[in-house]
């Protein structure tokens, strides 16, 4: 069983990595769900969190500066992560023309942050990540607009190597592929989920979005309320989206079967179908698991 104690140990230790102090409010939305006893069927009491803090802070296993909480000796992220804030305003800045083109795009219906910028903790040479949700029968026909877009600003990530700061379209969905199958159903993913930063949202897509993944809501959820009342802005106009026809359909199916083609001596973790496309080369999840038990094992 986890404590209350605990659940924010291991918050604070999964930040860590990131070099991301939190305050308070942001360490409650974090809290992975708890035993009955401890959280009171899975939400955490105000008044069991605050004592839980205070504790914690007393047996110096966290610290504490300008509103954020962080494990001991590690006073110095306060700082980074308000220079990372301004890093972050400007790239945030940068993209603004960006997004005005992907909404006026036919097909995408979503566009949201991902990764670093979207929580304000983007490192210079950070790429900014994107997840990009279309309509059905057209992704395959949209991904080499939006990749051409990013070619001509010199912002498209290549296959032979590393360019920094590079806008990374990684991750596509369809209306009817937003729900992520069972084998990400974890607080990795969850929490990837809930931090998620929505920039464009047509008939609703962003709280479908949500809905669909609710199963996030059983790992963390506090973060996953939180979540969806950030998207209460775009429920206008919430409906059902219309199916393409069958020529869109088509000629979809055939830019995916030549897509896919080009990517084939290149892909390493790639994993893409007609409805969707992750593109997600390193194993990332794997890497933060062990950073994160790392920082545990640090902290005790």
């Amino acid at each position: 069983m986890l404590s209350v104690s605990g659940a924010i140990l291991l918050v604070l230790g999964y930040t860590d990595q990131f070099d991301y102090p939190l305050s308070a409010r942001e360490i409650w939305l974090r809290l992975p769900r708890l035993d009955d006893k401890g959280g009171f069927g899975g939400v955490v009491g105000v008044e069991a969190f605050v004592l839980a803090l205070k504790s914690l802070s007393r047996r110096r296993l966290i610290e504490y500066k300008n509103s954020y909480f962080f494990l001991q000796g590690k006073e110095g992220l306060v700082s980074k992560r308000q220079e990372r804030r301004v890093v972050a305003a400007a790239k945030t800045k940068e993209i603004q023309w960006l997004v005005g083109w992907l909404r006026l795009i036919p097909g995408i219906v979503g566009v949201a942050l991902t990764g670093s910028l979207a929580v304000e903790n983007a490192k210079k040479d950070d790429d900014v990540d994107f997840l990009i949700i279309t309509k059905p029968g057209c992704l395959w026909l949209v991904r080499p607009l939006v990749v051409f877009i990013a070619l001509i600003n010199g912002k498209r990530r290549s296959w032979h190597r590393e360019e920094k700061n590079s806008w990374c379209f990684n991750m596509w969905l369809t209306t009817r592929s937003m729900r992520l199958s069972k084998n990400q159903h974890n607080i990795y993913t969850a929490y990837d989920l809930c931090q998620t930063r929505w920039l464009v949202s047509k008939n609703g897509v962003s709280q479908k979005f949500f809905r669909e993944n609710s199963w996030a809501g059983q790992i963390l959820p506090h973060y996953y309320r939180w979540a969806i009342a950030q998207t209460n802005e775009f429920t206008a106009g919430a409906g059902v989206f219309p199916k393409s026809c069958f020529l869109i359909s088509l000629l979809n199916k055939l830019a995916y079967k030549f897509q896919l083609m080009y990517m084939q001596p290149h892909r390493t973790r790639e994993k893409v179908g007609l409805n969707y496309a992750y593109f997600h080369p390193r194993d990332t999840r794997r890497q933060i698991m062990q950073n994160w038990l790392a920082a545990l094992k640090e902290a005790k």
